[in-house]
């Protein structure tokens, strides 16, 4: 989990867009991108907020299909990066 979560933390650092993100995620090896692990993710990568990460979570089904467009995706994506402190 700890290498999951530092190649997340530099993702996001280099601002790589939420659906570079979840592919990382989606295909890293053991990992299993269940909610619960793309929140603790976000979580301890950047301090990104439950209540911010279960909004960014629920643009997507079961299965992270977007159920938004991706420009609406990555707008909130963007939004919920430049409000982190």
């Amino acid at each position: 989990m700890e290498a999951v979560v530092a190649e997340a933390r530099r993702m996001i650092e280099g601002r790589r867009s939420l659906f570079d993100l979840l592919g990382f995620l989606r295909g890293a090896g053991s990992f299993s991108c269940t909610p619960f692990n793309f929140l603790r993710v976000l979580r301890e990568a950047a301090s990104i907020s439950l209540t911010d990460s279960r909004e960014l979570m629920s643009m997507f089904d079961p299965g992270w299909r977007p159920n938004a467009p991706a420009a609406e995706v990555e707008q909130k994506w963007v939004a919920v990066l430049s409000g982190r402190s």
